[in-house]
This record gives C-alpha cells, sequence and structure tokens, in this order.
C-alpha cells in the first residue's frame, strides 16, 4: 500500500522531532552536560563547581544533585552538600516567574581555613549594591523561593598552629528555613527561621527574621534571637547606608544569667560623611532607666574596629543586683543596692572605655551595709577600677573607705563572663558596728584594713581589725583585735586574737581559726582559737543559719562536749555536757566573782539568742562558788535544774563557819532573775565587811515574789556580832570613816533597794560595839520591814555595860540605846551617856547622840564647867585656871586634841597598809606627843595591844592582852618595860574578870 506523501512528511517530521526530544531529554538528564553548565558558573565566579551525579524530572520540574562540591580560587573555603533538590513550579514558568517551591539541602559542610592575609572589608553601601544587583537582574525580580530548607548545616574554621598542625573548631545550625519574595512596589522580602545553632554560632533555640530590602534602605520588621542565656526581640530601619541616612532600632532584651528583669530599649542615629550623630539610647529595666546621647566617627565606615565614639551617659534607680546578682564573681556578686551613674564612654574600638561617676544607696554585701557608697569608676575592658567613699550611718558621716579593681574574664564563648579580683584595700576608721553589720546586732567602733589581690578565682592578702566600745548579747566588750590572711581557696585565718570585757580577764586566742568560703552560699570554719578549743561548723549565708557542729573543750580538768545552731532572727539550738572546772567561769563578771572546783553539766538550749531557754541539770561538786554582791560560800554541792526559763536549785554548802541550804525555783529572763520562790536556812552563818562588822546568825529565811520587788521574810538570831568601824574626831564631831563603796557594791545595791523586808532580828550571844571610841555590848530585838533601800526597823538596841574611849580617858557607861527613828536613815540612831571621876572635886559627863556617821558630842561636868573647862580637865586634869596659875602652855589641850586629830587621820591607812586595828597617839602634859598605841585583833576573842613611851626619860612600853575564855570570862595580862636606874627587868600582870547580862 503506497502512503500518501503528506503522510510520509508528518511521519518524518514526528521522527525527527522524536529525535531531537530523545537527544535533548538525554543531553538535559546528563551529568556531563550539567558538569558543561557549571563551567560557565566557575568561570563566571572563580569556584571550583562538582557535582557526582544529577537528573532531572521534566514533567515535575524536580532537579536532583548529588555529591555536591564548591571550592574557591583560593582554595580557604569549600562547600559540600550529599544530595540537593529544589522543585519549579510549572505554573509560575506559564506567568513568566522562577517560583522556587522547594529547595533542600541535606548535610551541607562548609570549611573555611583562616589565613594570615586580612580579608576584604564590608562596603559601606553594602544595601545599595545588593538592592542595585536586585534592581538590574529581571531575572532576580522573577525568581521566589518560598522554603530553602538546609538540615544539619556544619560549619567547621580551621587555621594552621605554630607547629604546622591543623586547629579546627565547629559550628552547627539544625535546620534552617530562607524566603525570598520580590514584591510588586520593587522590594525584596526576606525570611529566615533558624533552630537549634551551637558551637561558633550564637547558641540558639531559635532564631526569626522578617525583613525587607528597598532602595531606601532596609526595614527589619521583627526579629527573634532566643536562647538558653538571651532573648532579644527588636525591629528596626535604616535610611540609606552606612555613609547617610539615619537608623532606629528597638526592642527587649532578656538576660536572665545577668540581668533579673527585661530590658527595654530605644536608639535613633543619623549618619553623614562616616559620622554618627546619636540621637538618643533610651533603656528601662524595671525602674532603672539609662540615656545617653553622642557621636561616633568611622574613620573606614567598612571596618568598624576603626569606630571613635563619645557618649554621655546616665542612669537612675538602677538596682545593681540586676546585674551582679547573676555574675559569676565573689566579690560583686552578692552586692545589692540602688544606684546612680553617671559618666561618659569615650574611646575607639575594639577597646571599650568608660569614666563615672557613681552612688548606691542602700548597699548590701552579705551582712555588710552601707546607706551610702559613693565613689569613681573607671572601665577599661576588661578591667574595672574604682575608688569608693563607705558612709552606712543615718548622718552621712565618712567611716570607711574602698580601692581596688576586676577583671572581667569571659568563661565560655557567648554564655557567662566572669568577674576576678584584681585588688581591693578596705579600710575603716572609728566606723560604727550597728550601721555596718546591723543584722549582727552588735555595736561598737571598728577601725581595720584588708588588703586583698586575686589570684586565680581567689583572694588572698592580709587583714586586722580592732573593735572597742562594742557590746554584743552577753554584754558589753572593751576591745577585741585579730588578724586575718587570706588564703587561697576561699580560705580565711583568724590569729593573734585577743578579746577584753569589763572586770575579766583578758582572753587570748593565739591559734588560728579558719573559715573556708570557696563553696557557695556557705562558710564552713575549723580550728583551735585557743588552747583546748577545738570547734567546727558552718555559716550558711543566704539562710543566715550559724553552726557549731562540733565543740570540744579539754583543758584545766574541763572536758565538754556541745554543738549550737543559730538560725535567721536568732532561732537557737544547742547542747553542752561533761565536766568543767569552774574557774573558768570566773571570767564572767556578771555573775561571779571566783569560782573554783568541779561540776558536771548535762545542758541543752532552745528560743533565741535573746530569750534562750536553757534545759537540763548542773551537779555541783563541793564547790567554792563567790557571786557578785554576796559572800563567798564553800563546799557547795547538790543539783541545779534547769525548766526553761524557771531555775530550781537544791544545794548546800558552808557560808563562813555554818552550813546553810537552799531550794525552791528561781524565774529567769535573759540570764537576770525574774521571779523568786526560794528557801534558805543556815545555822553558825557568817557575814563581814572589812574594818566594819562581823556577824555570826542562824537564819530561816524565804525570798518570794518577781522583781524588782519581792520579798525577804523570816527570822534572824545574832550568835555573836562586832562593830568595828574607826571614828575620827573633828570639833567634837565624831564622822566614821567612811571607804568609798566600789561600783559594783552600789550597783548590787541598787537593784536590791526596792526589795522588801519582813525579818524577826534577835540575838542569842554577844551583840557588841568595839572601835576606836567604845567598847560596848548591846541587847536587840528587832522587827525589820519596809525595803531594802528604805527600812522600817522597830525595836531598839539597848546598851548594858561598856566604855567611852575619848581623850585619851576612859569614861564608864551609864546608859545607851540604839534605836530607828527615822526611815528615812538606812543606819540607827546612837545616845550613850559615860562619865569619869576626876578626883577630888569633878566628875565628867559625855554624850554621844546622832546618827552612826556623824555622832555629836557633848561634855558636861559636875560641879559645873564651861565646855573648854570640861575638855582642859579629860586632856590635862585641871581647869584653864588652874594651868595658867601653874604657868602651863595651854598649848597642851589642844596638842591633846592633835593627837586624836592625827590619829583619826592616818589610822585608817596605816590600817590598810600594815592589817594594824588600832593606832592611836596620845600626848603629855607638856603638850608633846608621847605616845604610840597599835594594836591587833587576832580573833574575835583575842586582842593584842601595844604602847610605847616617846619621852627618853621614861620609855615605858607595855604588851597587853585580852582573851575572852568564854562570854562572860575574861583573861588579861600586860608585861611593861621601863627605862629606869635600877635595871629591874619587865613586870607582869594577870587579871581574871567576870561579867553577866541580865536578859
Amino acid at each position: 500500500m503506497k502512503l500518501p506523501r503528506g503522510f510520509k512528511r508528518l511521519v518524518l517530521t514526528f521522527l525527527l522531532l522524536g529525535t531531537i526530544f530523545a537527544a535533548g531529554s538525554y543531553t538535559v538528564h546528563s551529568p556531563r552536560f550539567h558538569s558543561y553548565l557549571l563551567s560557565f558558573l566557575r568561570r563566571a565566579t572563580g569556584w571550583n563547581v562538582s557535582i557526582r551525579d544529577s537528573h532531572l524530572k521534566l514533567l515535575h520540574l524536580r532537579i536532583f544533585l548529588d555529591g555536591v562540591n564548591a571550592e574557591n580560587a583560593q582554595k580557604t573555603v569549600s562547600v559540600s552538600a550529599e544530595h540537593v533538590r529544589f522543585d519549579i513550579s510549572a505554573f509560575s514558568l506559564i506567568r513568566g516567574k522562577i517560583i522556587v517551591t522547594d529547595f533542600d539541602v541535606d548535610g551541607p559542610n562548609v570549611f573555611v581555613r583562616k589565613t594570615d592575609k586580612p580579608g576584604k572589608p564590608i562596603p559601606p553601601d553594602i544595601l545599595q549594591r545588593l538592592y542595585s544587583q536586585f534592581e538590574r537582574s529581571t531575572l532576580l525580580q522573577n525568581v521566589f523561593i518560598q522554603d530553602a530548607t538546609a538540615t544539619n548545616l556544619k560549619l567547621t574554621l580551621a587555621a594552621t598552629s605554630p607547629d604546622g598542625s591543623l586547629d579546627t573548631s565547629d559550628g552547627f545550625v539544625g535546620k534552617a528555613v530562607i524566603g525570598l519574595n520580590p514584591t510588586l512596589l520593587g522590594n525584596l522580602a526576606v525570611s529566615a527561621d533558624i533552630e537549634t545553632t551551637s558551637g561558633l554560632f550564637l547558641p540558639a533555640r531559635k532564631v526569626a527574621l522578617k525583613a525587607s530590602l528597598t532602595r531606601s534602605g532596609l526595614t527589619v520588621d521583627s526579629l527573634l534571637f532566643d536562647s538558653e542565656k538571651v532573648t532579644l526581640t527588636a525591629k528596626a530601619k535604616t535610611n540609606g547606608d552606612l555613609k547617610r541616612g539615619g537608623i532606629d532600632l528597638s526592642g527587649t532584651l532578656d538576660v536572665p544569667s545577668v540581668l533579673t528583669g527585661q530590658l527595654s530599649f530605644e536608639a535613633e542615629a543619623d549618619l553623614k560623611d562616616g559620622k554618627a550623630d546619636i540621637k538618643k539610647v533610651d533603656a528601662e529595666l524595671g525602674d532603672a532607666t539609662f540615656h545617653a546621647s553622642g557621636q561616633a566617627t568611622f574613620p573606614d565606615p567598612g571596618d568598624l574596629k576603626k569606630l571613635r565614639y563619645d557618649l554621655p551617659f546616665e542612669a537612675e534607680n538602677l538596682p545593681i543586683e540586676a546585674i551582679f546578682e547573676k555574675l559569676k564573681s565573689p566579690i560583686l556578686g552578692p552586692a545589692k543596692g540602688l544606684g546612680a551613674v553617671q559618666g561618659r564612654l569615650q574611646g575607639e574600638l575594639p577597646a571599650l572605655k568608660a569614666t563615672a561617676k557613681a552612688q548606691i544607696r542602700d548597699f548590701r554585701h552579705g551582712a555588710m551595709r552601707s546607706r551610702l557608697v559613693e565613689g569613681t569608676l573607671d572601665f577599661h575592658w576588661p578591667e574595672l577600677d574604682f575608688e569608693a567613699d563607705i558612709k552606712p550611718g543615718e548622718d552621712g558621716r565618712l567611716q570607711g573607705q574602698a580601692k581596688g579593681g576586676v577583671r572581667f574574664d569571659r568563661l565560655i564563648p557567648y554564655k557567662s563572663i566572669k568577674a576576678m579580683l584584681k585588688s581591693v584595700d578596705l579600710t575603716f576608721n572609728d566606723g560604727t558596728l550597728q550601721d555596718i553589720i546591723p543584722a549582727a546586732k552588735v555595736s561598737g567602733k571598728l577601725k581595720g584594713e584588708l588588703h586583698l589581690k586575686g589570684l586565680r578565682t581567689s583572694a588572698v592578702g592580709p587583714g586586722h581589725a580592732e573593735v572597742t566600745q562594742a557590746h554584743w548579747f552577753l554584754g558589753p566588750v572593751d576591745r577585741f583585735v585579730t588578724d586575718l590572711d587570706f588564703k587561697l581557696g576561699g580560705l580565711i585565718v583568724f590569729t593573734k586574737t585577743e578579746f577584753n570585757a569589763p572586770n575579766i580577764e583578758p582572753i587570748l586566742w593565739p591559734d588560728g581559726l579558719t573559715l573556708d568560703t570557696s563553696t557557695s552560699g556557705i562558710v564552713r570554719y575549723e580550728g583551735r582559737p585557743a588552747d583546748g578549743l577545738d570547734l567546727k561548723g558552718s555559716y550558711q549565708i543566704k539562710e543566715d543559719y550559724f553552726h557549731i557542729d562540733s565543740l570540744i573543750y579539754r583543758r584545766g580538768g574541763s572536758n565538754l562536749t556541745g554543738a549550737l545552731h543559730i538560725a535567721e532572727g536568732g532561732g537557737l539550738d544547742a547542747k553542752l555536757k561533761g565536766d568543767l572546772n569552774l574557774e573558768s567561769l570566773s571570767s564572767i563578771p556578771v555573775l561571779f566573782r571566783d569560782m573554783r572546783g568541779h561540776a558536771r553539766l548535762d545542758l541543752t538550749a532552745s528560743g533565741t539568742t535573746r530569750e534562750p531557754s536553757l534545759r537540763g541539770t548542773v551537779d555541783f561538786l563541793k564547790d567554792e562558788i563567790q557571786l557578785r554582791g554576796f559572800p563567798a560560800i564553800e563546799e557547795v554541792e547538790g543539783r541545779v535544774t534547769l525548766e526553761g526559763p524557771v531555775m530550781k536549785p537544791k544545794l548546800s554548802g558552808l557560808l563562813g563557819d555554818g552550813r546553810f541550804s537552799v531550794e525552791g525555783s528561781l524565774g529567769m529572763k535573759n540570764f537576770h532573775p525574774e521571779s523568786f520562790d526560794l528557801a534558805f536556812k543556815g545555822s553558825d552563818l557568817s557575814y563581814a565587811k572589812p574594818n566594819a562588822y562581823r556577824v555570826d546568825f542562824d537564819a530561816s529565811l524565804t525570798l518570794k515574789g518577781a522583781m524588782p520587788s519581792p520579798k525577804l521574810s523570816g527570822r534572824v538570831d545574832i550568835v555573836d556580832a562586832l562593830y568595828t568601824k574607826p571614828f575620827q574626831l573633828r570639833e567634837l564631831v565624831l564622822k566614821a570613816f567612811e571607804e568609798e563603796a566600789s561600783a559594783e557594791e552600789a550597783a548590787w545595791d541598787k537593784t536590791f533597794e526596792p526589795w522588801q523586808l519582813d525579818l524577826s532580828v534577835k540575838h542569842s550571844g554577844d551583840l557588841r560595839i568595839r572601835n576606836n571610841i567604845a567598847d560596848i555590848y548591846l541587847l536587840a530585838d528587832l522587827q525589820v520591814g519596809g525595803t531594802y533601800g528604805r527600812p522600817v526597823i522597830r525595836g531598839a538596841l539597848t546598851a548594858t555595860e561598856g566604855q567611852i574611849f575619848l581623850f585619851g580617858d576612859t569614861f564608864t557607861l551609864n546608859e545607851g540605846r540604839l534605836e530607828y527613828i527615822d526611815p528615812a536613815h538606812r543606819e540607827p540612831y546612837l545616845r550613850i551617856t559615860a562619865e569619869e571621876d576626876l578626883p577630888p572635886l569633878y566628875t565628867v559627863f559625855v554624850e554621844l547622840k546622832g546618827y552612826l556617821s556623824n555622832l555629836q558630842v557633848n561634855l558636861t561636868s559636875t560641879p559645873g564647867l564651861p565646855r573648854e573647862d570640861v575638855l582642859s580637865l579629860i586632856t590635862t586634869g585641871h581647869t584653864q585656871q588652874e594651868l595658867r596659875e601653874a604657868g602651863v602652855n595651854r598649848q597642851s589641850m589642844g596638842m591633846g586634841v592633835l593627837a586624836g586629830e592625827l590619829t583619826s587621820a592616818i589610822e585608817q591607812p596605816i590600817s590598810r597598809k600594815t592589817g594594824l586595828d588600832v593606832f592611836r597617839l596620845e600626848a603629855s602634859e607638856s603638850g608633846q606627843l608621847s605616845k604610840l598605841s597599835v594594836g591587833k585583833y587576832v580573833t574575835d576573842r583575842l586582842t593584842l595591844e601595844f604602847q610605847s613611851d616617846f619621852a627618853p626619860e621614861t620609855a615605858q612600853r607595855i604588851l597587853q592582852a585580852n582573851y575572852y575564855l568564854t562570854d562572860n570570862v575574861l583573861i588579861k595580862g600586860t608585861q611593861i618595860w621601863e627605862n629606869n636606874q635600877n635595871g629591874t627587868g619587865p613586870r607582869f600582870n594577870f587579871n581574871l574578870s567576870f561579867r553577866f547580862r541580865l536578859f
């Protein structure tokens, strides 16, 4: 069958087209053809691009490239990818556009080798150049990329080390999606979403960008940078390029590792001919504000490393903890307060420099406080130097100064910065502890200095501190001084410590106590600050919790173990157990004067340091205790039980020669008595005051009630009492020798003044006054009421027998009475009359009356004579007329009185120095001092007295001894030496007398 010619032509045409299509299809799918096409790219860009395989799906307009490699001509940058795939929308080709709907790159690797050759700087008109390329290219204006995705991107930076090896560092991007969208207005819109960057890249969880490029500049509609350390949201707009135009920038910044809140900011600048007029930089952090404005100059707009800047700035209400609290610095990190800064940023990049005046109100650093710290800052990255005046009190007085510097170091790129100490010198002069460390609840004056130098992560250096006029919860402190030494690893060693408090022997701690501050938030300490005392514990700074985990004291017979925990606010938990040598309590002057012996302790404490609650027992083992304001007690034994604020003693012991017992309960507050319910019994007890009195007594007493006026009631039986306070004669007035009361006695007397009294005082033995003017026996039957400060005493002491010694003569007692007639006087009123016969004509009467501290002396005679004649009769045996008729100088009378005056004036100091109880000068009739008498009360029953004449013609010496064999039998012995011509030896006299009292 013969085909028509037209059909043959049609078949030939299809065959030709098929051959051409087959040849074209083979060529398009051929990797060799693809490589040939890439050769044009190599010649145009200088990059050598190769592929291992490729193929094309025309129906889907999908291109696959495998084993893609590209390298620049200098072979410093290479890019490789295992697979590259992109799809082109067929419909977009019909519309005259190229829309890449999918562009995927799997596992791209970028390798960059660093060289010594400087790289080309970024041109200042880069934005204009990019937009010009876009504007001139019709192809670029019609290329749309919806999603260009790269997964598992790796960037490697390599550099050759001095030894020839290759040092590399890597950066990673988990996923990056980029979009490119030309708009009808001629703008180029760009979007980017990046996830999971690490290594060399800023570590981020997400980076999102939406921006548009126009001829007038770049507009960033939104920027989000989110990482574990930083979250930044911003928008920006540029008008022109780096040579001309303007920049507006605003946004927020969160840096949780450094800032405690969100920072919002705004900035505006105008660019012209390489200069930037920075109109404003405003930032806010809570109530804190920051303002800056100034200029920046770009000598080379393409190289920011040469940028010169000059920015005056100020900040107000800046909480410094918002910056420093999370900074890894033992110096700046703990700081808190409200700051104000005014300064200037001025310098040239890459150097960062600033100087400023700074002020911090309510500054806090650990336990340290200061209402005001002000000074200067000099910042030159990476160092900051400072000088500051410390004014902790409300009065604004300068109390201390600080000077030093820190160095900033980046620990891990883009993650954290650490401030490392260079040096700090801290001094305090006349500092006030109550202002500087108010939480410690102590007061006093501080003088000290501290000189530290940074060494790696620690500070080392010496220090010294001295505290005076101090007071803490245990009482006043006169002086506390110590040396400090800061060592590597955060160790602080205290040595040469000295502690002085009122009425305490100085406490010296020559050995060291070491504090370990290396653990954040905890200070541990361990050491032996005193001989025999070992401590180990810690202090938790944030919780303000102080621990003594182990306390061991072994010294001088003491063997104690214990622990102590003090929480914030003074919460207390403590225990102490073991044997205590009571001599160590002598250093506590609040209660004890002297202690001897041992006690067994088993105590716990709770409550607070201000109001501790003690529980447990204290067992006394025949100890000696001398309480403040009370006589010493010996052989104390028994137990004191502590039940919180209540102390329950059940004790016995010796007071003088007698034994006593006490039991009941005692309410305490802050170691001071608050209430009493005590019963006291004793027999043959003794209470004495040197050169004043001694009392032996039996007692059965109770003390009940609350401070300040408990009631002391019961019965006191006087077994033996002796009043020995001497008197001095001045113008016929007898005044007692008064010893100034010690501050301690005065304080205790003031404490006892409101105590109520209800006592019955009787006597069953001798009640006697024996001093330089009298030797008298009395009867007592008294009822004592009122208060200790204003006693009301009913009854009287009646004299039964005795003698009065005045003007060298002895008067026989006629009557005497000692009674309390005025409640305003704590001492009794005395009235005594006595007489002496002066043969052949006269009898002289003497009357003593008045309060014991001020006795009036009245002299009369029978027959009656003027007082001057009576005094002359007593001192010379003659009246003044008789003396004139005999030609005797009246000086004798005056010298006799003078002898008494001299005796009164020097008897007390002589007695203090020598221990003598009697010292007396006498005058002769001629008016000369002629006799000296000295004596000693050996015991209450034995008296020795020695008399010696000054006159050489007599030179008589007498030694006399008086001894009361019983209360009613007196034995007297006398030995007399005389300087006479016969040369006879001493004469002895012996006398035995009896005396009885009618009661």
